[in-house]
């Protein structure tokens, strides 16, 4: 069996709450025009609004007032992401947020591959790390949403994500395969599961090269969970047909990932989901993947201790993540 670094594991399941929220708010509105307000307004406007208000308030406090004022909008978070990157270039790379299922990163880094080419890439790399160090991950995460919703093809965009800050699961990567199984609709109005096919449940983790199955393992389970309605048995069950153990057990931390969200982080129904899982092993992963994404929530070490109670490997885990405050 591969060795894996641990910091590798404990970053990489431990995306938090910026990533596993992707999928639980789809959403559906006119693209075209945008109704409930005083206008109906057309999408240049809209931008050349939203470029105004950034420029006035700052992009930050502009952000947080588009927050505050729209509860549910990808197709205007797609607008504000594109808005701040023609006036804050790349150094709003540090705006951006999960809201609105990553409405503003996709129109912000789209808008900037679109004005400056794939060569931005690196650009965008190095704003993440100059703006959130060692908290970086999320920042790249976004930048594989990026570069997965900008057209090219699946290898291109795993491709761009080896010439960047490298994270084998988490980061760019992960980003990619997130968009891949739900990928931004072409209307921006929020996003769909990809559909099944012939080519199987286990695609295409079966494909991609050797240095991208963990990360893309690690996000099936998320894509399991629409196709099956969100029976975890199910995905359990699949997961435990996985022949390479390090495979599977990447498989297993991303079925405890999405199972924190799926049961709005009801922590005896994620014990319950973990418990019904195959094997001691895969009952230990989903629990301690579980614990990871609590790292950012309130209350999060009464949880953490509930999801790692008797298992102190688990409690060292966490301590060595960078989220991790005690």
């Amino acid at each position: 069996m591969r060795k894996k670094p641990l910091l590798d594991i404990i970053l990489s399941v431990g995306l938090l709450t910026f990533a596993v929220l992707y999928v639980w708010n789809n959403i559906s509105e006119d693209t075209d025009k945008v109704s409930g307000t005083a206008d109906d307004l057309s999408k240049k406007e809209i931008l050349e609004e939203y470029k105004d208000q950034i420029k006035e308030q700052g992009p930050e406090y502009a952000y947080q007032a588009f927050k505050d004022k729209n509860q549910q909008s990808h197709f205007l978070a797609h607008l504000f992401g594109e808005a701040l990157f023609y006036v804050a270039g790349t150094d709003g790379v540090g705006v951006c947020d999960d809201t609105f299922e990553f409405g503003c990163y996709h129109g912000f880094f789209s808008a900037g591959i679109q004005e400056e080419g794939m060569g931005i890439i690196s650009k965008f790399d190095e704003a993440c790390l100059r703006i959130w160090g060692s908290k970086s991950m999320p920042c790249q995460h976004g930048i594989g949403h990026g570069l997965m919703s900008s057209g090219v093809s699946l290898e291109e965009a795993l491709g761009w994500c080896r010439k960047i800050t490298w994270q084998p699961t988490g980061g760019c990567t992960s980003g990619v395969f997130m968009e891949y199984n739900f990928p931004a609709l072409s209307d921006h109005t929020g996003t769909a599961p990809r559909k099944e096919d012939d080519k199987g449940y286990f695609y295409p983790c079966i494909e991609v090269l050797a240095e991208f199955k963990n990360g893309c393992y690690i996000e099936l389970p998320q894509w399991w969970l629409s196709v099956f309605s969100g029976d975890f048995i199910k995905i359990g069950s699949l997961c435990n047909e996985i022949k390479d153990s390090e495979h599977r057990q990447y498989c297993f931390y991303g079925l405890g990932n999405y199972a924190a969200p799926s049961t709005g982080y009801d922590i005896s129904r994620i014990i319950k989901i973990c418990g019904s899982l195959p094997s001691r092993d895969s009952k230990k992963w989903c629990r301690e993947s579980a614990a990871w994404i609590f790292l950012t929530r309130p209350d999060s070490h009464a949880n953490i201790a509930k999801l790692c109670e008797g298992s102190q490997e688990c409690l060292d885990k966490l301590k060595q993540n960078p989220f991790y405050e005690n």
